[in-house]
């Protein structure tokens, strides 16, 4: 199978966000560029938001896409890359 080319954190069972978790997301983050994965996120709650500007993490999701809901965040991989969706399986 071959490796994802994208992925979409669903945050909206996030209410909020702590310390460890703001570390823990940052290194994914890193993680996920140096393998040239797309990373995206889907339904981010307010609090969490204004806990990404806090501890700096929005800086890092700046340049990752923050989309309402995890279908937009989907429509919105089809539409950069059409062939992924005539897949099968």
């Amino acid at each position: 199978m071959p490796p994802p080319r994208a992925i979409i954190v669903d945050m909206s069972a996030s209410d909020d966000l702590d310390i460890t978790c703001v570390e823990m997301l940052e290194g994914l983050i890193g993680e996920f560029r140096a393998e040239g994965i797309e990373l995206t996120a889907a339904e981010v709650h307010q609090p969490v938001r204004d806990m990404a500007l806090r501890s700096g993490l929005a800086g890092e999701f700046s340049r990752a896409l923050v989309f309402p809901t995890v279908d937009a965040a989907v429509q919105h991989y089809l539409k950069l890359h059409p062939e992924e969706g005539s897949q099968k399986g």
